[in-house]
């Protein structure tokens, strides 16, 4: 008599959940690169950002996939749940940790974007104007992408599928298509700035 394989069932649930959630990331990247491409004029103009803009997509990605992971762990343990999840502290502090880690992530990518080009003698836009845009760009992305890592794990929990098979893959996706309208609305921002303070270009 064959060997059945050892946890067919944990097999078959993973395997069943996360494969929706692969292909819509497929599509969900490629709509990502063409939003991009929509951005190329406005990234040509300012000389020395498209060096940052890897950074700050694989940045969202990364810190967000760990906030799903976080909370997948903390609604195991019973510490969360869907019908509270406002009121409770838990959320609110992972939220805060969230954005506050993206903020501080993206001044070292920042300076070291300006100061490579500088040594390089390539051109690039101030080192104000680099900052500001990836700080917007962490901001809003990092406000948007926590809201939506709870929304995802919490509910997808709540209906009954694992977390961490849905939260990880789908967010790590989602966060390459607002980061990209995140970069989008810093750019609108540091133009009406500069209509104000010119000087600052």
């Amino acid at each position: 008599m064959a060997r059945r394989f050892p946890h067919t069932k944990e097999f078959q649930q993973i395997y069943l959940e996360a494969t929706p959630f692969l292909l819509v990331t497929v599509m969900a990247e490629v709509m990502a690169g063409m939003l991009l491409h929509g951005l190329e004029g406005s990234v040509k103009q300012l000389p020395g950002l498209l060096v940052l803009i890897p950074g700050l997509m694989s940045l969202r990605g990364s810190v967000s996939t760990t906030l799903g992971q976080r909370l997948g762990s903390l609604y195991h343990l019973g510490l969360v749940r869907w019908e509270d999840s406002l009121q409770n502290p838990i959320i609110w502090v992972n939220i805060a940790a969230n954005i506050s880690l993206t903020a501080m992530a993206v001044v070292p990518q920042a300076l070291l974007a300006y100061f490579l080009l500088l040594f390089l003698r390539i051109e690039t836009i101030s080192l104000f104007s680099l900052l500001f845009i990836a700080l917007c760009v962490a901001l809003i992305s990092g406000l948007v992408l926590s809201l939506l890592t709870v929304v995802i794990a919490l509910y997808s929990a709540r209906k009954g599928l694992d977390p961490d098979n849905i939260t990880v893959p789908l967010i790590a996706t989602v966060g390459d298509i607002v980061t990209v309208f995140s970069v989008f609305l810093s750019l609108s921002l540091y133009y009406l700035v500069l209509l104000f303070f010119p000087f600052l270009k």
